[in-house]
């Protein structure tokens, strides 16, 4: 009998050792799940702060990015405004340039038309001497043999000495030429008024 008795107290030593062995685990347990909790608290509040910081990032991401547009707007219309601003100057460059082409032809002309006119004025010159040196040099005789009314030879000659005369300095005559000279001053105003 006495081991039957034995039997419930070995029998409640396995069941109190069951027991504490799961109330040893439920303590394990029960601190794993504290454990858990913690760093699932941890966890939840770095998430959190990871949120924030997205969020964060994000405003200043979209404040940046309309600051940049507004930038790249801006630098559009300044873009804008030196390319009209080259077009303007590149019209200017063109409009000089053809001012420029124009002003050396006329200078061109001018000189063409000086030495022209230079040329002339010293042959002219030449023939105005030759006529005064004939004027110096002419005798009484010769006055009165220009004036001779029977035969008139002396006239002719005479006639036919200014004729030539005449026909000589005719040929130095600019505007018998063709050659319509301007003075410079007259030649800027058509130019500024062509344009």
């Amino acid at each position: 009998m006495s081991a039957l008795l034995a039997m419930p107290s070995w029998g409640q030593d396995v069941n109190k050792q069951a027991l504490e062995r799961a109330q040893m685990m439920l303590k394990k347990l029960n601190g794993e799940n504290q454990s858990l909790q913690q760093q699932l608290v941890s966890m939840q509040q770095q998430l959190e702060a990871s949120e924030q910081e997205l969020a964060d990032v994000k405003q200043d991401s979209a404040r940046e990015k309309k600051k940049l547009r507004g930038n790249l707007d801006e630098w559009k219309g300044s873009h804008a405004r030196l390319k009209d601003a080259l077009q303007t100057t590149k019209s200017e460059l063109v409009h000089a340039g053809t001012t420029i082409n124009n002003l050396v032809a006329n200078l061109e002309r001018q000189t063409d038309n000086f030495n022209l006119c230079y040329a002339n004025n010293s042959k002219m010159y030449d023939i105005n001497i030759e006529l005064l040196s004939y004027y110096n040099n002419k005798s009484a005789w010769d006055a009165v043999m220009q004036k001779e009314p029977v035969l008139g030879l002396k006239a002719v000659k005479m006639e036919n000495m200014v004729q030539d005369y005449r026909y000589r300095l005719e040929d130095l005559n600019l505007d018998l030429m063709g050659h319509q000279i301007q003075p410079v001053s007259l030649m800027m105003e058509d130019n500024a008024n062509g344009q």
